[in-house]
């Protein structure tokens, strides 16, 4: 695990993939488990994981893989009124998780797949980075944010 300190005090942190893996594992629900892996297997932000709902998500025209084209994401330019779409894909493993979780839980095609706030989000974050820290004895999983999980 690589981290760099920001001159704001903030860090960065840069996970390998095995060390990324503890995080969902360490999910208490399933819900947090997709929320984690939206960004850290999709690289969504907080707010766009926020903004997914079961209709973004399409099977690709060789029906093997997932598409997730996700409307209000962040637009640094100031062209889009209600943010840009960013468009990714989501990874079989990714999907195999979602799919029944929308079943299970009846979510309709235009409401939210995670219902929390953003702050929310972050704890879900902090709690099973801070378990991987204990179990791994690396402090610098205290330091992982959600924002770092999109450079896995």
């Amino acid at each position: 695990m690589r981290t760099e300190q920001n001159k704001d005090g903030s860090w960065n942190v840069w996970l390998s993939r095995s060390e990324y893996e503890a995080l969902p594992r360490m999910a208490s629900t399933f819900e947090r488990e997709i929320a984690i892996r939206l960004m850290g297997d999709c690289g969504l932000r907080v707010q766009e994981v926020l903004d997914v709902q079961p209709a973004h998500i399409s099977r690709m025209t060789d029906g093997e893989h997932f598409a997730l084209e996700v409307v209000g994401g962040k637009d640094t330019t100031g062209e889009y009124q209600h943010g840009k779409h960013r468009g990714t894909w989501l990874s079989r493993d990714v999907e195999a998780i979602v799919n029944p979780y929308i079943q299970q839980h009846d979510i309709a095609d235009h409401d939210p797949l995670v219902d929390a706030s953003k702050r929310t989000v972050q704890y879900w974050v902090e709690y099973p980075a801070a378990a991987a820290a204990d179990e791994t004895g690396d402090d610098h999983y205290r330091r992982v944010s959600t924002h770092d999980l999109r450079r896995c």
